[in-house]
């Protein structure tokens, strides 16, 4: 596959047509300051060597995939996402600034080199997925409003602070070995809760509420 130009330089029609066609984005509008909408989905783990998104994004009424990629930035990504958001196994990748706003699907960022959540969008509307970030550290920055499970599995956390209040699914934590207290644990898990192999030990003080099965062995 040809060198992928930055987004920047898209600055004309033939250009931003190329790219499209290049990753076969049929429906699509091309907004006054040469963003597009996309009446569809994106995918653009079709090339491994994908060092930056290739077009600007505004909204995409689909699934939008970039994923085991090169990326280093998601400079160029949607502000809007209508299906779900999904850049896992980006390993260059070491921070979520320019992610969507809004996400209607699943927001899924494992497996990634994230060192923080600060830019990861407020709203999700299905579940979201940080797990298996290895510097991860911190939960700040977590989306406000989530539809579904939140999983953040064998990271490094040191604390819950920044989780949603409310979780409307399960909550996996598991193997996040320096996290030592449920301090800042949702006020209501609707689904089941998982720490194990995390260094908790007492988890009776928690004011949680959880509607599912408890597993912290």
């Amino acid at each position: 596959m040809k060198h992928i130009k930055l987004y920047e330089e898209l600055n004309n029609f033939e250009n931003i047509k190329h790219y499209c066609e290049l990753y076969n984005i049929t429906d699509y509008t091309i907004n006054p300051d040469n963003s597009i909408d996309v009446n569809g989905d994106v995918n653009l783990s079709i090339n491994k060597g994908l060092l930056r998104i290739p077009l600007k994004f505004k909204n995409v009424y689909g699934n939008f995939e970039c994923i085991d990629t090169s990326i280093e930035t998601l400079e160029g990504c949607p502000e809007y996402v209508g299906g779900h958001f999904d850049i896992a196994r980006n390993e260059n990748l070491k921070s979520l600034r320019y992610s969507p706003k809004k996400v209607k699907g699943y927001f899924d960022c494992q497996s990634c080199n994230l060192t923080s959540l600060r830019g990861c969008a407020i709203d999700v509307g299905d579940s979201f997925d940080c797990g298996f970030n290895e510097n991860l550290k911190s939960l700040k920055y977590s989306p406000k409003y989530l539809g579904s499970d939140f999983e953040c599995i064998e990271c490094d956390l040191t604390s819950l602070e920044g989780i949603p209040n409310i979780i409307n699914g399960d909550l996996f934590i598991n193997f996040n070995t320096s996290l030592k207290s449920l301090r800042h644990l949702p006020s209501k898990i609707y689904g089941d809760f998982e720490f194990t192999y995390c260094n908790i030990k007492n988890f009776k003080n928690t004011k949680s509420t959880i509607i599912g099965n408890l597993n912290g062995t």
